[in-house]
C-alpha cells in the first residue's frame, strides 16, 4: 500500500504487539490494515475494549477495485443461536448498515446522508439507553422513532 500511497505514513506491526497497543495506546492507531486472520484478532479486540462486540461494525473494504465488492458485517456475526427469539440487540448491524451507506454513498449523496442519519440515531439511542435490557423491536422501533419512520 506504501508504494501507491507514498505520501501516507506507514508501520509494521505484528499481532501480538499490536494488541498491546491496541489496550495500551489505542490513540496510536488511524487506519489498520491487516490480512482477514490479523484483522479479525484486532477487530474483535477492539470492540470488547469500546464497548463490547454488541455495538461494533466491521467494513472489509476494497478501496482499489470499485468493481469488486466490499463485505459489512457486525463484528460479533450473525448470531444464529438466539435467531428468531427477539433477544438480538441489533446495534452493531445498524451500525454496520450506516458505515455501508457512507461507503456507498461515496458515489451518492443522498445515501451518504441517510447513512450519516442512521448512525447519529442509533449513536443517540446507545448514549440514553446504554446497556439497557431491550428486545430486539424495542431497539428497533426506537432507532425507526428517532428516524422519524
Amino acid at each position: 500500500i506504501s508504494r501507491e500511497f507514498p505520501d501516507v505514513a506507514t508501520h509494521h506491526e505484528l499481532v501480538d504487539a499490536a494488541c498491546m497497543k491496541f489496550v495500551s495506546s489505542p490513540w496510536a492507531f488511524d487506519v489498520v490494515v491487516a490480512s482477514n486472520l490479523q484483522g479479525d484478532i484486532l477487530t474483535d479486540l477492539a470492540a470488547v475494549i469500546s464497548g463490547g462486540m454488541g455495538v461494533a461494525p466491521s467494513c472489509n473494504l476494497n478501496p482499489t477495485d470499485p468493481d469488486m465488492p466490499s463485505m459489512f458485517e457486525p463484528t460479533h456475526g450473525s448470531a444464529p443461536d438466539i435467531a428468531g427469539q427477539g433477544i438480538a440487540d441489533p446495534t452493531a448491524m445498524l451500525f454496520t448498515a450506516a458505515r455501508m451507506l457512507d461507503w456507498l454513498g461515496r458515489k451518492d449523496p443522498l445515501l451518504a446522508q441517510a447513512g450519516q442519519e442512521l448512525f447519529d440515531a442509533v449513536a443517540a439511542d446507545l448514549a440514553e439507553k446504554g446497556s439497557e435490557q431491550r428486545s430486539t423491536r424495542e431497539i428497533g422501533d426506537a432507532i425507526c422513532k428517532r428516524l422519524g419512520a
